[in-house]
C-alpha cells in the first residue's frame, strides 16, 4: 500500500491496527517492511537535508562529472555514491569485492549537511582498474553504519 502524505506538513505519526486473518497452524498477518520515501527530486539539498532525520544512502551511479583516466585501453568507471546529512558529519566508505575482500576507501572527511556523494573512480587503493563486477560499501557517518552495492561494467 502506498499513502501520498505531500499534502501535509508538520511531524507525523504511523499507527497499525493488527488482526487475525485466523490461521492457527502458520504465521498470521504481519508488516514486513515500511519505507519512508522522500520527495527529493523537487527540494533544494538543504531543505532535503533538514527532513532527513539520520544519513541515509541515495541511490549510487554514474557520477556526472566523469573522474578517469584510462589504463591499458580501459576508462576508469566513474560512480557517484549519494547520500544525505541531516548535520555535519564525517564521512567514510568502505568499498569490498564481491568475495569481501576490501577494495578502497573513500571519504575520511568532514562533510556539511545535504545531498552529497563522494566518486569513485573505479580504482583499488593500489590505482589499479577493478575488474568488472559487484561490489558493496560501507558507508558510515553520524554514528550509522549502511550498506550499498554498485555495479563496475566495463
Amino acid at each position: 500500500m502506498t499513502v501520498d502524505l505531500s499534502g501535509f506538513a508538520g511531524p507525523a505519526q504511523l499507527r497499525w491496527a493488527f488482526g487475525s486473518d485466523g490461521a492457527v497452524t502458520r504465521e498470521g498477518w504481519y508488516i514486513d517492511d515500511v519505507r519512508i520515501l522522500l520527495d527529493t527530486a523537487s527540494a533544494a539539498p538543504h531543505e532535503t537535508a533538514a527532513r532527513v532525520l539520520r544519513p541515509r544512502l541515495l541511490a549510487a551511479g554514474p557520477s556526472p562529472a566523469p573522474v578517469g583516466g584510462a589504463a591499458r585501453g580501459q576508462e576508469a568507471a566513474s560512480i557517484a555514491i549519494r547520500f544525505a546529512l541531516p548535520r555535519e558529519a564525517r564521512v567514510d566508505v568502505d568499498l569490498y569485492d564481491a568475495a569481501g575482500r576490501h577494495v578502497r576507501a573513500l571519504g575520511g572527511e568532514v562533510l556539511g549537511a545535504g545531498v552529497r556523494s563522494l566518486p569513485w573512480d573505479g580504482r583499488d587503493a593500489a590505482g589499479r582498474l577493478v575488474p568488472a563486477g559487484s561490489y558493496f560499501y560501507r558507508f558510515a557517518a553520524d554514528g550509522e553504519a549502511l550498506h550499498g552495492r554498485v555495479a563496475v561494467v566495463r
